[in-house]
């Protein structure tokens, strides 16, 4: 069953990887909807593939304009596939799709729902990992399709995380996309209360306090989740000069470990 009518919705590097495979198996999206150029470089990426397929082309920040709407109307969507874009799609939007549009998060749902998930998982302890469910009105509460849980180990930053995190979502999509494409899935809904999480929470977080005091492991964890990438992580501001913390952590070998632990008590 072939004929389904693909939109995409697309941001970061786990877009471009979806995008790609959509491609490489012939699955060429009718209308690809994308951040603006120069956002990021991923975005820059995404435009260039993007071009080189027969697809109509539209950026994300026209998305709520009647013409846009239009348009996407006018290639008969069946089937949209949602991989990290930055925009909620209003019900008029989601309207326009029979068999529902395919949201990528980076959570193990319920946990996490809304921004930074991976940050939360590690400073919370919550369950790790990516889900693919159905959007709906709210943010990532629509009906789990598949779930993969990612081990979060002592030695992992927010960083780290994410990364795995989209290799965890890169998996199930190009296993599961043909069943995914023809409703061959049964969707369940979320169960359990969960966690979410907005992004100025994760702005408050990594704004560290250098009077209060808290165990080390808590510390660590802070840290540990506030790494983000190159350019975030948690902060202090002391004389007027605001500095950036981070922290590696490596993980030694188990032998190495023990030895030392027998040389110690010699």
């Amino acid at each position: 069953m072939r004929d389904q009518t693909v939109v995409f919705f697309g941001n970061r590097d786990l877009g471009l990887r979806v995008l790609q495979h959509l491609i490489s198996v012939d699955d060429i999206p009718r209308a690809i909807v994308l951040h603006p150029r120069g956002t990021s470089p991923w975005a820059n990426k995404l435009w260039e593939l993007a071009g080189s397929v027969d697809s109509v082309v539209l950026p994300a920040d026209e998305l709520k304009s009647d013409t846009a709407m239009a348009t996407l109307k006018s290639v008969g969507p069946s089937i949209g596939v949602s991989a990290y874009f930055g925009h909620i799609l209003s019900a008029k939007m989601l309207a326009l799709f029979p068999r529902g549009i395919l949201n990528f998060h980076g959570s193990f749902l319920p946990w996490n729902r809304g921004r930074d998930p991976n940050a939360w998982s590690i400073y919370e302890g919550a369950p790790a990992g990516g889900t693919i469910h159905l959007m709906d009105e709210g943010v990532d509460t629509g009906p789990i399709l598949l779930q993969r849980e990612v081990v979060v180990t002592p030695d992992m930053d927010a960083a780290a995380l994410y990364h795995r995190t989209v290799e965890a979502l890169v998996s199930l999509f190009e296993e599961h996309w043909p069943l995914l494409r023809n409703g061959q899935i049964r969707a369940r809904d979320q169960c359990g209360e969960g966690s979410t999480h907005r992004r100025h929470e994760f702005e408050r977080l990594r704004q560290l306090d250098l009077s209060k005091e808290m165990p080390l492991h808590k510390a660590i964890k802070l840290l540990r989740a506030c790494c983000m990438d190159e350019t975030t992580a948690a902060e202090f501001v002391e004389d007027g000069i605001r500095y950036s913390v981070r922290v590696s952590v490596t993980a030694l070998a188990r032998e190495s470990l023990e030895e030392d632990i027998r040389e110690q008590h010699k």
